[in-house]
């Protein structure tokens, strides 16, 4: 039996987070499809604001990505990998 995460076997977290295992198995499969999801938000970020400021930095996971709305303008900090694609799309 896989307990959940908090490590008790019943409780509403049971079926909303699932095992700490499942999880991490399932962690592989949905990361392959995760950068895409954040490759649609930026293309459309870059669209809805073309004055937006990208930051590269490996501190943000390639499947994640912050949008900082600040008094000066917004900032997009994105994980290096999606670099290609900020500049295909600023062209």
């Amino acid at each position: 039996m896989h307990l959940p995460r908090g490590g008790s076997s019943t409780g509403p977290d049971v079926e909303r987070a699932g095992c700490a295992r499942c999880v991490s198995n399932g962690l592989a499969a949905t990361l392959g499809r995760m950068p895409e999801r954040v490759s649609d938000r930026v293309r459309r970020l870059l669209v809805e604001q073309p004055d937006i400021v990208v930051r590269f930095t490996a501190a943000i996971a390639p499947e994640s990505f912050h949008h900082a709305v600040r008094p000066n303008g917004a900032v997009l900090f994105l994980h290096p990998v999606h670099r290609e694609l900020v500049e295909q799309l600023r062209g």
